[in-house]
């Protein structure tokens, strides 16, 4: 196969390929969004000593959940040239 060939397949999976994307982006993207909820609520509840320290969630040097997932379907997102929308 020659370069040239290559396209018109990758241009038939195109549509399957942006769903998929578009969907893996999403769900990290809801993941994270979660885990900043908590973790914020957990610092406002401990700031207000309603919680001990140990009771929080995340601890500091932590990566929230879904943060590199949600990093690497952006990735994904832009190598295969698919312009993102804004209500995603």
């Amino acid at each position: 196969m020659t370069q040239g060939q290559v396209r018109p397949l990758l241009d038939c999976h195109q549509s399957g390929l942006t769903s998929t994307l578009t969907i893996c982006y999403c769900k990290a993207r809801d993941a994270f969004q979660l885990a900043d909820k908590v973790y914020k609520r957990d610092q406002d509840l401990l700031a207000h000593k309603a919680i001990a320290a140990r009771m929080t969630s995340n601890k500091p040097n932590r990566q929230p959940p879904g943060e590199a997932d949600m990093q690497s379907s952006e990735q994904a997102i832009k190598n295969y040239g698919i312009s993102p929308r804004k209500t995603w």
